[in-house]
């Protein structure tokens, strides 16, 4: 079952230090900078949705000795040369920062990032670009290579809906309404985000009677087609919710997950979850 069973016995000490040789690499440089050289990078698509994760593998060399902790971030320039959008910026080797390497060290690093949901559908030059401990660029980006981005059909105009609502999470997500047909136990619910959102979060609906959990409505919004890191500012997204059990006499908790932590978006109250009533 998975219990322990006995004490703990301890085999003794383990003492990890530097290997006695360096990586050596034939790997052309793809980018440099005085500090940090880019030898290899796998994982950018040829093609892809706004909101597609981007699993991405690189190969950092360090050029000379540095006290920063550097990040690396994608971004994404049109055919006139102009930068739309970037992702987060991530750590080159999580858990090892470049400010404990040495001159001549080749490190390996993976990281997820996600395509910008601000993205038009249109083709793109993807570039990478070093980032300093304060948030300042290195230099230019760097461009890797073309990417196409394909867009879903988003809606612009204020959906209507029943009861307005000011509920608001601390990652920028709103719910700006809702509608509640008790006739087909059917909630319907509009969103909003004032951020670009570079974590795909999960959202939960959850029917409950006093302090019983009844029923739960719980994934990615829109049926997995409308992860949050394809929202965009300027669109409206609306979720819908059913349940086979009468609503006219429960209450809904409404919130958000991160599903890699299963950690919950406080809403800006300092609440977890938004409670509502038909």
């Amino acid at each position: 079952d998975g219990n322990i069973i006995g004490d703990l016995l301890s085999l003794g000490t383990i003492t990890i230090i530097r290997p006695t040789y360096r990586l050596e690499t034939s790997s052309p440089v793809l980018y440099e900078t005085p500090s940090i050289l880019l030898r290899n990078i796998t994982g950018i698509l040829m093609q892809a949705n706004v909101g597609d994760p981007l699993n991405l593998s690189w190969q950092w060399q360090a050029a000379s000795q540095s006290d920063q902790d550097y990040h690396a971030q994608l971004v994404w320039i049109s055919n006139q040369g102009e930068l739309l959008a970037s992702t987060s910026a991530a750590p080159l080797t999580p858990g090892y920062s470049s400010s404990q390497w040495q001159m001549g060290d080749i490190w390996t690093g993976h990281a997820r990032l996600y395509v910008p949901g601000s993205l038009s559908a249109d083709s793109y030059s993807v570039a990478i670009q070093l980032i300093d401990e304060d948030g300042d660029n290195i230099s230019g980006p760097h461009i890797i290579q073309d990417m196409k981005v394909n867009e879903p059909e988003r809606i612009l105009q204020q959906p209507e809906f029943t009861y307005p609502s000011d509920a608001k999470w601390n990652n920028g997500i709103e719910l700006l309404g809702y509608s509640i047909d008790t006739s087909t136990n059917a909630v319907e619910l509009i969103w909003k985000t004032d951020k670009i959102l570079d974590s795909s979060m999960r959202l939960f609906v959850q029917v409950f009677a006093e302090n019983n959990l009844l029923a739960v409505s719980d994934g990615i919004p829109v049926n997995y087609t409308r992860p949050t890191t394809s929202w965009s500012t300027s669109e409206y997204i609306i979720t819908h919710h059913s349940f086979e059990l009468g609503l006219s006499s429960y209450q809904l908790h409404i919130g958000w997950y991160d599903p890699l932590t299963s950690e919950r978006v406080p809403l800006e109250n300092g609440s977890d979850t938004l409670l509502i009533s038909p």
